[in-house]
């Protein structure tokens, strides 16, 4: 049985074995400094060119919703209901003429 593999339902992991797993996976590794400057210096030359094509999903953008965004889809859904409710309303459609018949 391969020592990386889970454990089987119903067994309890070797608490010194999940100590170590935890242990490196909470040790930070080691950074190549002139990667990280490289990485640095393409991320600020990207965002500095001002050309952003890319869209945030709404999932991934947690900032706060704006308030004209609620109030607009308020006035849109008043509108909406408004007119209905004036549509269905007893003698708001005319009634067809009997004179109109042949």
């Amino acid at each position: 049985m391969s020592t990386d593999r889970p454990p089987p339902s119903g067994e309890l992991p070797d608490p010194a074995r999940l100590d170590a797993l935890l242990s490196a996976a909470a040790r930070p590794s080691a950074v190549d400094p002139g990667a990280e400057s490289a990485a640095v210096a393409a991320f600020r030359a990207s965002h500095a060119s001002g050309v952003r094509t890319w869209l945030t999903r709404r999932r991934d953008d947690w900032r706060p919703r704006s308030p004209w965004r609620r109030a607009a889809l308020r006035a849109v859904l008043g509108a909406l209901v408004a007119g209905l409710t004036r549509a269905n309303r007893p003698g708001s459609r005319p009634s067809p003429s009997r004179s109109s018949r042949p």
